[in-house]
């Protein structure tokens, strides 16, 4: 059992060091195994360590707790984790400060893997209200973590293009010792 019953840097190292496992090493026809295993081995350390932060919690615990639930939810297909990150993303919706907001990037974007096309348009709305930097990144990852791309199809306007002026190269200046570079040694 890999670090089940270990420290938290452990616990964050092993979620680091696996987390491109699956996709690397795991078969499609071993996906359910893998995901049991994951379940059933991370599943007591989200336990252990909670949902939320805790008064004098260890700083690698809460920067690892978002791994953890994104692991057990996606990797895992733990649908305990992914039904808490569902009723936390709502409660967040409501009242940001009723999460910890170590997670709220993780559980928003786990919502929308399985959220309808309202959800998509409030963090939309959200994410165009928004004048936070780290705010509107937040919104506009959930957007783009939806597993049903018609939402986003008539949002995501048509790219632009943007023709650039060249620059041409500056004469060298005199006594450059690399004259085939007019930008210097």
């Amino acid at each position: 059992r890999w670090a089940c019953g270990q420290g938290p840097r452990v616990v964050g190292s092993v979620i680091g060091a696996f987390w491109g496992v699956r996709a690397a090493l795991v078969p499609d026809r071993a996906k359910g195994p893998w995901a049991r295993e994951v379940s059933n081995t991370r599943g007591p350390t989200l336990e252990r360590v909670g949902y939320g932060k805790k008064p004098g919690e260890d700083e690698i615990v809460s920067t690892s707790r978002p791994q953890l639930i994104n692991w057990l939810a996606t990797r895992g297909e733990d649908e305990k984790a992914l039904a808490w990150a569902q009723s936390a993303a709502t409660r967040f919706l409501a009242d940001s400060s009723s999460v910890d907001q170590s997670v709220a990037d993780v559980i928003l974007q786990l919502a929308a893997r399985n959220g309808d096309a309202a959800l998509f348009d409030t963090f939309q709305q959200r994410f165009e209200a928004a004048n936070v930097p780290a705010t509107r990144r937040r919104y506009l990852a959930a957007r783009g973590a939806s597993s049903d791309p018609t939402p986003q199809s008539r949002r995501l306007p048509a790219p632009r293009v943007v023709t650039l002026p060249t620059r041409r190269p500056l004469p060298p200046s005199p006594g450059d010792s690399h004259p085939a570079n007019p930008y210097g040694p």
